[in-house]
């Protein structure tokens, strides 16, 4: 899971699962990213996964780092189930 959060910038959270590149890592990206995306969280404006790191902007009238970091923290991530083709 994530192993760090710190702040990136001033209106931005960096979220790094590790330094590894690996399915299981990239999965987990992917499960913090869907799940905050359909969340729809207040004041949560972007999200950027890449391979390990997750990048969660938001809008400081409505939040600010302490309050996302904590949002993600507690975040509890449940699986999607994936369509197959």
């Amino acid at each position: 899971m994530i192993k760090n959060i710190s702040n990136l910038g001033d209106a931005a959270v960096y979220c790094d699962f590790g330094e590894e590149v690996s399915k299981e890592i990239n999965s987990n990206v992917i499960k913090y990213f869907e799940n905050i995306r359909d969340r729809n969280l207040k004041g949560i404006t972007n999200l950027a996964p890449s391979y390990n790191k997750l990048i969660v902007s938001y809008d400081l009238s409505l939040t600010n780092y302490s309050k996302v970091k904590k949002l993600i923290e507690k975040l509890e991530i449940k699986e999607k189930k994936r369509k197959r083709l």
